[in-house]
């Protein structure tokens, strides 16, 4: 070894590094953010903290990402609360991947859900929410001017793994994305 030069090694592995200098070892571990497993992804409506006297939850598409980025609730099994018009605004229509057509809940006081079942319990990433963004459903619709509602995840047996905070911004865009890899999630 030279004057005031250490010899270092380093030897890595995907979520270790060990550091070697003059004899001493460190770990460091590397923290990489994963997503939430889970086969049940819901949205449900907050209506606790509406003042309108009926709402409903509307949802041109509901799509959930794994780490590839790919929409893995696409085509896959979904069922609602209620429907508005049974047949006409279904819950598998905010898993087509049409913007052309919508889940629609009742217009009532309840506080409306709408799920995927991904079909077994899956890695995720990120969930993305789309909306109407005109009043041709309903003047008072909670969804017109923003989300009011929060997203459940929840396992195989169907317990609650985790919930994400109440949405509470307005969008220009009518799209609310939650990523659960972010080193800060929150509802952008």
């Amino acid at each position: 070894m030279l004057a005031g030069v250490g010899l270092m090694m380093v030897c890595c592995s995907s979520s270790m590094a060990s550091m070697m200098m003059g004899g001493e070892t460190v770990e460091e571990t590397k923290s990489t953010p994963t997503g939430v497993s889970g086969r049940y992804v819901r949205v449900a409506l907050n209506a606790t903290s509406l003042a309108d006297t009926a709402y409903a939850l509307n949802i041109e598409e509901l799509e959930v990402y794994d780490s590839t980025g790919t929409n893995i609730a696409a085509g896959k099994t979904a069922t609602a609360s209620t429907e508005y018009t049974p047949g006409e605004y279904q819950a598998g229509l905010a898993f087509d991947g049409s913007l052309d057509t919508m889940y629609h809940s009742l217009h009532d006081t309840t506080e409306d859900w709408l799920e995927v079942d991904l079909g077994s319990v899956k890695d995720i990433h990120k969930v993305v929410i789309k909306h109407p963004d005109n009043e041709d459903v309903h003047k008072e619709v909670a969804m017109k001017d923003r989300l009011r509602g929060h997203v459940i995840i929840k396992d195989g047996s169907e317990a609650i793994v985790k919930t994400t905070p109440d949405i509470s911004i307005t969008t220009a865009n009518h799209t609310y994305t939650y990523d659960f890899t972010a080193s800060s999630p929150a509802w952008a």
